[in-house]
């Protein structure tokens, strides 16, 4: 029965002074243990309160039992009980007799016998764990110590087990047979088994947590406590994680966790979630299906996937395989899992930034009975995100905010707020550049293009566009470093590199640059818009000088590709 029912039951069994032994079974991890507690608690009646609590887990001998018996019984309020203060007084004689005999095992026997009576008399007796008792406990000394509690001390027991771990059978039907007087069976749900556990764990993810758990009908409270502390610390690097950050990992945490710990009936080994799934492996499992039998390895793997798409993950990635390292090693953080979570964060969190931005656009463009200092609000929530938007966008919130009356000082804010997050990219990689290559003729904000001229001319200084040319050209190959100072050579750079070279180096730059231009001005497959950068730097420099020994060369190489109609100013 559920723990609701079987809570009233118990309370009810406990209530009948007639039955001397009450059995509580159920599954390992149901919540035995932490039924009769709350029924403890919630007592009014003092024997239930005053009960004693044993647990036979690794008792391997009858006087260990009896000793387990009386610490919990007597020492528990011997301040508080005439009994209590006599079991003191005599306790403290058998200590002296003990040191005399050198602990003795006969001393320990003599201890024992002597303070039961006074220790158990007339109370109620809670036995745990008797299916993790030592082998050396046979049943007949379970049983004589039952039945003498009942006759002899006029005590009543409760007895708590997991029926399905007892290694002898036996044991359990000459229990049934001859000393229990009433049995309940517990069969917690997974509902009342997760309530339970998020009770004792709580977490901000619970009902994430909670479908996962239902959907497979777990029902062991250990398990579930376990996967809800394994939640919570792969989140907190995360605060708070974005829910579609939650809704990513939680499925895999749970999953893996309830596999390791055996809280699901026939897991597959966890090695499978080590190596990233791919769309095609139902193709694998499949292929010549009739012309031979599934391995077992196949069948497990199929079965593993079944269970991912139950809770809406289509494959496994690399997040999966360092789950699996997290249980597995037990260490208490995983700098690769929150690595690979601040990515997520990242990716959403833009996309919320961007939507928020598109938002406000609409709402300055169509909404026109919106007040300016509503809006300026809506400016004010985008500037902890603008580290998420391009230059392109921030440039454009900071010109409508500037717009609004009063929008002034966060326009400025926007633009320093990003500038600050784009230096802090540029630090870890200078791949942050990138994204300006093929937009040249893009309009930003004065402070972004001085910020981005400044890092790209860095960039080119450290290895100029003369030396890059000259490079290629003796190489007849490429690398990043080559790609990455012509994509971010602007025009004054183009500009200054041509007019001061002379001979081969002026030769290595025309011929090179004029080859990625006749491909593409704004799309090169290697140089991005440098063919265009160059282009607008040689006009430029024509206009600037037309009559000039180097403009009258410009002039003559550009007829020479067949590409003169890129000088034109138009162009």
């Amino acid at each position: 029965m559920s723990i609701a029912a079987s809570k009233q039951a118990l309370i009810q069994l406990l209530q009948n002074k007639e039955l001397k032994v009450i059995a509580l079974s159920g599954a390992w991890g149901t919540g035995k243990t932490h039924l009769w507690k709350v029924v403890q608690d919630e007592s009014a009646d003092d024997t239930i309160k005053s009960a004693a609590l044993t647990s036979l887990f690794g008792v391997r001998e009858i006087n260990a039992l009896k000793m387990r018996a009386i610490q919990s019984a007597a020492f528990k309020d011997f301040q508080q009980t005439s009994t209590g203060r006599s079991v003191n007084g005599i306790f403290s004689a058998a200590l002296k007799a003990l040191k005399g005999a050198h602990a003795s095992f006969g001393a320990l026997d003599d201890l024992a016998l002597l303070l039961l009576p006074s220790a158990l008399k007339d109370k109620l007796v809670v036995i745990d764990d008797i299916e993790r008792k030592h082998a050396d406990l046979t049943p007949d000394e379970i049983l004589g110590f039952v039945d003498e509690c009942c006759s002899r001390y006029g005590c009543r027991v409760l007895l708590i087990l997991n029926e399905d771990k007892l290694s002898n059978g036996e044991l359990w039907a000459t229990f049934r047979e001859k000393v229990i007087d009433a049995e309940i069976q517990l069969q917690t749900d997974p509902v009342e088994a997760f309530s339970i556990a998020s009770q004792l764990t709580p977490s901000p993810y619970a009902d994430s947590i909670r479908k996962v758990v239902e959907q497979h009908g777990v029902t062991n409270i250990r398990i579930i406590r376990r996967v809800i502390r394994a939640c919570n610390e792969i989140l907190q690097s995360q605060s708070p994680p974005h829910p579609s950050t939650v809704a990513r990992v939680i499925p895999s945490v749970v999953l893996l966790g309830l596999a390791h710990f055996k809280g699901i009936k026939d897991a597959p080994d966890l090695d499978f979630a080590l190596v990233p799934s791919s769309a095609d492996y139902r193709v694998r499992l499949y292929l010549n299906r009739e012309e031979r039998p599934w391995t077992p390895e196949e069948e497990a793997e199929n079965r593993w996937h079944q269970w991912l798409e139950r809770v809406g993950l289509v494959s496994i990635d690399e997040l999966e395989a360092e789950i699996v390292k997290f249980y597995r090693s037990g260490l208490p953080n995983s700098p690769a899992i929150s690595t690979l979570l601040a990515a997520n964060e990242a990716d959403h969190r833009r996309f919320t930034a961007q939507s928020q931005a598109r938002q406000f656009f609409t709402n300055c463009l169509w909404f026109p009975s919106r007040s300016d200092a509503s809006l300026i609000e809506e400016v004010e929530q985008l500037v902890g995100a603008v580290q998420f938007l391009d230059a392109g966008v921030v440039t454009q919130l900071s010109i409508a905010a500037a717009e609004l009356n009063g929008g002034g000082p966060v326009s400025e804010r926007l633009i320093d707020v990003w500038l600050d997050a784009f230096q802090e990219r540029l630090t870890d990689s200078e791949a942050e550049l990138a994204w300006y290559q093929g937009r040249r003729r893009l309009s930003l904000h004065p402070k972004i293009e001085a910020a981005v001229a400044l890092a790209r001319g860095r960039l080119v200084d450290r290895v100029g566009i003369a030396e890059v040319c000259m490079k290629i050209r003796r190489d007849q190959a490429w690398g990043k470093t080559e790609e990455n100072v012509l994509r971010n050579a602007d025009v004054g750079s183009y500009v200054d590199a041509i007019r001061a070279s002379q001979g081969d180096e002026l030769i290595s730059i025309m011929s090179q640059m004029l080859d990625v231009a006749a491909v593409s001005l704004d799309q090169h497959p290697n140089f991005g818009a440098a063919g265009g950068v160059f282009v607008d730097a040689c006009k430029a420099i024509i206009i600037d000088a037309p009559d000039s020994r180097l403009s009258k060369l410009i002039v003559h190489l550009f007829k020479e590709e067949k590409i003169h109609d890129l000088l034109n100013p138009e162009a």
